[in-house]
């Protein structure tokens, strides 16, 4: 049966989400698994990564606003994963609590995630009281915006993770939470960022922004991880129902994230068997590509298990509330 347009949509958009979350492993593999001294990519995962996934969530987020119960339920599952990943790695791994989240805060993702959604929400809830609707969406955008520079003011006075808030992080991906959302309202925007010319564009200003060693808050890197979106989505698009895997890959990406760091840690001492003349060298980059080609798929199976094993039990638990 072939597939529907609104299937081979989604479809890419999911790859997309699965090419992040495979570059992220990919870059913590450096540091986490084979104990990098220094990580050649952490800038590209700064840059371009965790941009790119932002930009596809807020995508799907702009493209239907959740029930009421269902946000809710959202919200508790990314802060039980913000818990379980903080609190478990730090019993684990003998190590400080409150590091968690301050030098070592791991699963920001999941706190600047739900941030995103919640400013998005409050501006939804708020936008209809005081403006017309065809104000309401750059009204957001406003608002992020501003928000972000806020942010950024917090981070450079305060530091990057002050109160267990990822600042620093927030400045530059709540906007492309947005952008996201941009695109998605407004579809003439997203076809011109994700056109062959702006992907030619992209892929450029994105390489020249690493190379150069731009790094957020700038204008330079913005633009970089600007360009980094609209080459991804011009190539995920093109290859649209050949995307299976990465596919899969991105419905699990928030469970992927929450496993990656436990299993990476755990296995460092089989990583600390390469060689350290390549480890620290830019060979590490296809050590690590190697290592996140392999562990990827395995931490997804591994989410797909607990999320099917927890909605049993669930589904069990509400059949025996119901038979009390």
């Amino acid at each position: 049966m072939p597939m529907t347009d609104s299937r081979l949509r989604l479809q890419y958009l999911d790859a997309l989400r699965g090419w992040a979350i495979f570059m992220m492993v990919w870059v913590h593999s450096t540091w986490l698994l084979l104990g990098a001294n220094e990580c050649y990519l952490q800038l590209f995962g700064e840059l371009y990564v965790m941009p790119l996934f932002f930009t596809v969530s807020g995508w799907l987020r702009g493209r239907h606003r959740r029930r009421q119960a269902l946000l809710w339920r959202r919200w508790i599952k990314m802060l039980a994963c913000l818990a379980a990943g903080s609190i478990g790695f730090a019993v684990c791994f003998g190590m400080p609590l409150h590091l968690m989240f301050t030098d070592c805060y791991y699963y920001w993702f999941f706190t600047a995630l739900l941030l995103c959604e919640m400013i998005y929400e409050l501006c939804a809830a708020l936008s209809p009281r005081i403006l017309p609707e065809h104000f309401r969406t750059p009204f957001y955008a406003a608002a992020s915006i501003g928000i972000a520079i806020v942010c950024g003011l917090i981070y450079r006075r305060y530091g990057m993770n002050t109160g267990g808030i990822p600042w620093y992080d927030m400045t530059l991906y709540l906007p492309f939470y947005a952008l996201g959302i941009l695109m998605q309202r407004y579809g003439r925007l997203g076809q011109l960022l994700t056109s062959l010319p702006a992907a030619i564009a992209g892929f450029l200003v994105l390489a020249l922004a690493i190379v150069t060693w731009q790094q957020p808050p700038s204008l330079p890197a913005y633009i970089g991880s600007l360009g980094g979106v609209a080459v991804s989505w011009y190539v995920m698009r093109l290859f649209e129902g050949r995307l299976r895997l990465l596919a899969w890959t991105g419905r699990h990406s928030l469970g992927i994230f929450l496993l990656s760091y436990f299993v990476l840690r755990g296995l460092e001492p089989v990583g600390m068997l390469v060689p350290r003349s390549w480890v620290d060298s830019p060979l590490q980059i296809i050590s690590a590509f190697i290592a996140a080609l392999m562990l990827t798929p395995f931490m997804g199976l591994v989410a797909q298990g607990a999320s099917r094993a927890s909605s049993l039990l669930i589904n069990l638990c509400k059949k025996n509330i119901l038979t009390i």
